[in-house]
This record gives structure tokens, sequence and C-alpha cells, in this order.
């Protein structure tokens, strides 16, 4: 039995919406938004992330 690929389209849209609904209630703490930092500027730069993290420890 096949599927209709529109059904889990709205599903998988569905379930994108609630999660992004509740992760926009989320509010980070200090670590996480380092954390997040780090994960950016290692993604950008491809520095390694225990570099990363003397920099900004030297702020």
């Amino acid at each position: 039995m096949k599927t209709s690929s529109v059904g889990r389209s709205d599903l998988v849209g569905q379930q994108l919406a609630d999660r992004l609904a509740k992760a926009s209630k989320h509010i980070m703490t200090p670590s996480e938004k380092r954390a997040q930092r780090i994960s950016f500027i290692h993604g950008q730069t491809g520095v390694d992330k225990d570099r990363i993290s003397e920099i900004l420890d030297g702020e």
C-alpha cells in the first residue's frame, strides 16, 4: 500500500511547525548561547572549537 506524499508532507510540515513553536519559547542559558556561538564560528571558519574557546575566554 502506497501512502500519499501530500499527506506525509502535511504531517512533516505540521511537526516542523510544532517544533519551531516550542523552540521559539525556549530561553537560552548563557552556556547554550556560548555553545551556539562557538558552533557558528567553527562552521563559518573551520577553526578548532578548543581554539575558539580560548579566544572567547580571552575577551
